[in-house]
């Protein structure tokens, strides 16, 4: 599990145009620049997918028309692929309401190679934006 239960449990972030805040009960992102990204990355900056096939986020927007991409990356900050849109993965988040989103690893192109990092990005625009992450775990 990357974060759940309040507690972060990866080696750090590398997020940008935004701070995460991991105090309990939930992380909070507050978006600072348009197009904001929570970047934890790995132990070691390495992590064994093999044998995973999805990862699952529970996600709540506080605005409305709330957009992510997720994205992952080899050692060396290598992009596996280009971001996609977690829509197809969930409900249509709804402001206040937490919606959990069942991603298989294969449409980010994860393949059961180690990871460096992954990146989940806000797609609104706004310069200014907060969004909660109850979970992110693997399975």
């Amino acid at each position: 599990m990357v974060y759940g239960s309040g507690k972060f449990n990866w080696a750090g972030d590398w997020s940008f145009a935004g701070t995460p805040n991991y105090a309990p009960p939930n992380l909070t992102f507050t978006v600072t620049g348009a197009w904001g990204c929570w970047l934890p990355y790995a132990p070691n900056e390495t992590f064994n997918t093999a044998g995973l096939t999805h990862i699952t986020l529970v996600l709540q927007p506080t605005q409305a028309n709330q957009k992510w991409s997720l994205s992952f990356y080899t050692a060396g900050d290598v992009l596996i692929q280009p971001g996609i849109d977690i829509s197809a993965y969930g409900p249509a988040p709804v402001v206040g309401q937490w919606g959990t989103y069942i991603i298989p690893l294969t449409a980010v192109g994860v393949t059961g190679q180690p990871i460096m990092k992954f990146g989940l990005q806000d797609q609104t625009g706004l310069a200014s934006n907060v969004w909660y992450v109850q979970t992110a775990a693997f399975s």
